[in-house]
């Protein structure tokens, strides 16, 4: 944590984006939920989850693609805690994997983000 993501996507903007990676890299991806959270409000980390599903076969990919101990909610550039962010890792060649982002905040607001994952070895 504390790392810059290689990915950082807003919540609302970027629902159901894209992204590729080979199956060899491993970097930190977030999902900064901002425009959604009230003001003075924030995300808490043991409410909010991020989880993978393999798209091809419909299993449960977030041990093979996530991170989970990578977890996090850190703060944005005005110091709100409303970024969720996990480290992406592995995943099998021409597989697709969606991301999805459950934010939690303190006044018990629940928030989705969803992003796809796209391996592609070259």
């Amino acid at each position: 944590m504390g790392s810059l993501p290689v990915y950082s996507f807003p919540a609302r903007a970027f629902e159901g984006t894209n992204f590729t990676k080979q199956s060899y890299e491993e970097f930190f991806v977030s999902v900064d939920f901002i425009d959604a959270i009230a003001d003075g409000d924030f995300l808490v980390l043991h409410s909010s989850s991020v989880t993978a599903i393999d798209l091809t076969t419909g299993a449960d990919a977030t041990a093979i693609v996530l991170d989970i101990a990578t977890v996090a909610v850190i703060k944005n550039t005005d110091g709100i805690l409303s970024i969720l962010e996990v480290l992406v890792k592995a995943g099998t060649n021409t597989r697709n994997y969606k991301i999805t982002y459950k934010g939690v905040t303190n006044l018990s607001q629940k928030w989705e983000c969803d992003l796809v994952m796209r391996i592609r070895d070259i």
